[in-house]
């Protein structure tokens, strides 16, 4: 199912979002309609991008600030050995064929780092002794000090989702809030944004696959970062916890081993030093970084948010959110009849010759007559099947009754969409077949339609992670 965003080939970019005009393209063309974009040298402007270095010799400013040397700050850990290993699995189990940006080779060695809860270490360092070792993988020589006893551990130490700013009611307090005065975040691009984060790793580091609930421009200062980005449609092709895991409902460890071969289409794009990359609210994405990288990230609220606000209102015990997840249920369903629609209209050769009702009984059958019904484009379903009704009630009705769930379907969306659907509804049903029959035969296709519902059902809950089996391929449901 695509779920409405179809997957992209390239990331789009902009060189600027200097005039008023290019910010409201971005916003309506990207924030809008949840598509990511880049903006080459978005930040390198900033005060950050022009100073900030991890080399302790550098004048105290910066990332240097005397006043954060001390600040202790939560790091993450993972081996470096293990996440060597992982990271070759993924590599064969993820990126045998995605759109690869030139910039996009994989680090050496990267670690593996889990944004779970569950799954996640963690220590407390000094801020300037993250820098130090940062410096230390990009330094010649020997960087001394207190950094020579974490070096051997075999550890890499990536400091991640460290607060600069929050303006979350909730919120954690900011560890690190002097250097938001190197920061020069664009409003047009995140208004009221709830949080700002410094990301630092240093060795080469690799994030499991997530999507973030808010919208997300991730900025890089020193360093690269790639990222492989999937449409919210692809999460069923990753083994993400269940959404009854609030800390980790958006993290997943890998990519499903049974997911077909586009359930986790992706493109990857590299984000290099003044470059911002927006990723919409929703996109999985993993994030490949080489050492000593740099950047901060901006997170503001989208829809989830919004839906969060909302349900936050009401009073007790109405249960909005129930009626939420069964409108958002039947929104996602009728997404994939779509699909299915439009997969096996052009799925198949109509017949040339079929052009008024009198062709089209002279099919040899009534699969055959299914079959171009279901190819016909509209115009031609509301120009034939009228006058093939009138001319042959009796066939007709016994057509409409052997139909399959998807034809069913197709056939009831051109009445639905029809000029004058009642006029129409006659035309089909209680002019040539009689009340009777005519409602028997429109009640037996909308049963016929809620089996299609039925069969899309569990691709729906499987991709939000509940699993209760794989259900039809959108391949599939003309036949099931």
């Amino acid at each position: 199912m695509a779920g409405g965003v179809e997957p992209l080939e390239t990331v789009a970019e902009f060189e600027s979002l200097r005039t008023a005009e290019e910010q409201r393209l971005f916003e309506r063309l990207h924030v809008l309609e949840s598509r990511p974009a880049i903006v080459r040298g978005g930040c390198a402007n900033w005060p950050a991008t022009e100073t900030w270095t991890t080399d302790p010799s550098a004048p105290p400013a910066g990332l240097q600030r005397e006043v954060l040397a001390d600040r202790p700050v939560c790091v993450l850990i993972a081996p470096t050995a293990d996440g060597a290993a992982q990271c070759e699995a993924h590599n064969d189990g993820l990126r045998h064929d995605l759109p690869r940006d030139p910039d996009c080779a994989p680090p050496a060695r990267p670690a593996v780092f889990s944004g779970s809860p569950s799954r996640r270490e963690s220590v407390v360092l000094d801020f300037s002794t993250v820098l130090a070792l940062a410096h230390a993988h990009t330094a010649a020589g020997d960087v001394g000090g207190a950094v020579d006893a974490f070096l051997g551990t075999g550890l890499a130490y990536y400091l991640s989702q460290c607060p600069i700013a929050v303006r979350e009611e909730d919120g954690d307090a900011a560890a690190l809030p002097e250097l938001m005065a190197d920061l020069q975040i664009p409003g047009y691009l995140c208004r009221n944004y709830s949080r700002c984060n410094l990301w630092i790793g240093t060795a080469a580091t690799r994030t499991n696959p997530h999507f973030d609930a808010s919208h997300n421009l991730l900025c890089v200062v020193r360093g690269r970062k790639r990222v492989s980005l999937s449409p919210p449609s692809a999460a069923g092709g990753y083994t993400f916890s269940p959404p009854w895991d609030p800390g980790s409902f958006n993290h997943a460890d890998s990519r499903r081993p049974d997911a077909d071969g586009g359930a986790t289409v992706a493109v990857e794009v590299a984000v290099c030093p003044g470059d911002c990359l927006f990723i919409p609210e929703g996109w999985v994405h993993t994030v490949d970084s080489d050492p000593a990288t740099v950047a901060i990230n901006v997170w503001w609220p989208g829809v989830a948010a919004l839906v969060e606000a909302q349900l936050a209102t009401q009073s007790p015990g109405v249960g909005l959110e129930f009626y939420l997840c069964r409108c958002v249920l039947a929104l996602a369903v009728n997404a994939g009849r779509e699909e299915a629609r439009a997969l096996h209209a052009g799925n198949g050769t109509l017949a040339s010759d079929v052009t008024d009702a009198a062709s089209f009984g002279q099919l040899p059958s009534h699969a055959h007559r299914s079959e171009q019904l279901r190819r016909m484009p509209f115009e031609r379903q509301q120009a034939i099947l009228p006058a093939y009704a009138a001319a042959h009630p009796g066939d007709w009705a016994h057509l409409c009754a052997g139909l399959d769930p998807l034809t069913a379907d197709i056939l009831l969306d051109t009445w639905e969409r029809a000029p004058a659907p009642a006029a129409f509804y006659t035309a089909l049903f209680d002019g040539p077949l009689g009340e009777d029959l005519g409602g028997e035969t429109q009640r037996a296709l909308l049963a016929a339609r809620a089996v299609l519902g039925q069969q899309i059902l569990p691709q729906v809950l499987e991709k939000i992670g509940i699993g209760c089996g794989r259900g039809s391929s959108v391949t599939d449901v003309e036949s099931t």
